[in-house]
């Protein structure tokens, strides 16, 4: 957990010194997204870090996403110090300054060749240690100061985790069985998701059934992630939780990337260039359409980071084209739709299709 570490020591930092820029020690928000989002959620867990900020924006990515917490990491790690010829080490602290003794180029993590465990889903991630996180998330979360959340994804989130997939069975059941790794009775569970997500009419059709497969993905990788951060929270606190739907998109966002997709529409990453003016992907002359989503985006971001609300300092009075209603116990799927030519509020959390995906995988977890 040395990254979370290192990040509790810059939101320290920030706190000793941002009064110095202009800024606001009692008014911090953390934001992250993708990796950075399950990093700003776990943050918000931890006993060491949850005091050190005021309100969090979990992008993309939660503590509750299937990839955020490995509990083999250390099996992980002396399987990697084995790969690079390390195998003569008495403790976890001669391990460690061997590994440090490794070469950058030896030792770095690469994104797209990963060594890793079968069932671990990057090279490293963090492990509940005791002590960064001295309890399961289940309990820290219940412990965790309470926090203005904002939380959303973009509409394909899985479209970004299956370039160069092809709409084929094998590709299909490749993705099924990322969220079957778990189940202790995994043919069963693999049967019920497929009906979850196919039929033969999805099927027999070549443009359904790749769509289909990113569904799969973004359930797996990010939306359930998403959908049960939102659940818990409103359990565990009073505070205001808004959540959003990213539905706005340029196809020359996509860059040279767009030639990998399987089909275009907005994914993972997409949402940042509105934001930061700044791609993920590429950097594309804004359209019209661009520079309105991107000061709905802007505006509603940075009045979160104000006020705990994105409707503005005046909740009566919205600063959106549409206001923004916070979910609740009842409806935890609400969400805010940043759409290409009108935003507006929605109940169902894709159809019901998310919720659906995390009852079948827990009823069959071990």
């Amino acid at each position: 957990n040395n990254g979370l570490w290192d990040q509790t020591a810059a939101l320290r930092w920030i706190n000793e010194n941002i009064e110095a820029f202009g800024g606001n020690k009692n008014n911090i928000t953390l934001l992250g997204q993708s990796a950075g989002g399950g990093s700003a959620d776990l943050l918000h867990l931890s006993p060491h870090s949850t005091v050190l900020f005021h309100k969090v924006i979990p992008m993309a990515g939660t503590a509750e996403c299937r990839w955020a917490v490995y509990q083999n990491m250390p099996q992980q790690c002396v399987n990697k110090a084995a790969r690079l010829g390390i195998s003569d080490f008495k403790n976890s602290k001669e391990l460690l300054e061997k590994l440090r003794a490794v070469p950058a180029d030896q030792l770095g993590v690469k994104i797209f060749k990963m060594e890793k465990e079968e069932d671990a889903d990057f090279e490293t991630q963090p492990i509940i240690d005791g002590d960064f996180f001295p309890a399961s998330l289940d309990e820290l979360r219940k412990r965790a100061i309470p926090k203005p959340m904002m939380t959303g994804i973009a509409k394909e989130e899985g479209l970004f985790f299956i370039m160069g997939k092809k709409p084929c069975e094998e590709h299909l059941q490749e993705v099924i069985a990322l969220a079957t790794r778990d189940a202790k009775d995994r043919e069963t569970l693999e049967e019920e998701l497929r009906s979850l997500y196919v039929n033969d009419e999805i099927l027999a059709d070549k443009d359904k059934l790749i769509r289909a497969i990113a569904h799969v993905a973004s359930d797996f990788y990010l939306n359930a992630g998403t959908l049960e951060l939102c659940k818990k929270t409103v359990c565990n606190q009073d505070h205001p939780v808004y959540l959003y739907l990213f539905d706005h998109f340029n196809p020359k966002g996509m860059g040279l990337l767009g030639w990998r997709m399987p089909f275009f529409d907005t994914t993972h990453g997409g949402e940042l260039m509105y934001l930061f003016k700044k791609g993920f992907f590429a950097n594309p002359t804004l359209t019209e359409a661009d520079k309105t989503v991107m000061w709905e985006f802007t505006t509603a971001f940075t009045n979160f980071a104000k006020y705990g609300n994105p409707n503005g300092a005046d909740p009566s009075k919205s600063q959106l084209s549409t206001e923004w209603a916070p979910i609740d116990k009842e409806n935890c799927g609400r969400q805010f739709v940043f759409a290409s030519k009108q935003n507006y509020m929605l109940d169902d959390f894709f159809e019901g299709r998310t919720a659906q995906f995390i009852d079948l995988v827990a009823n069959h977890r071990n």
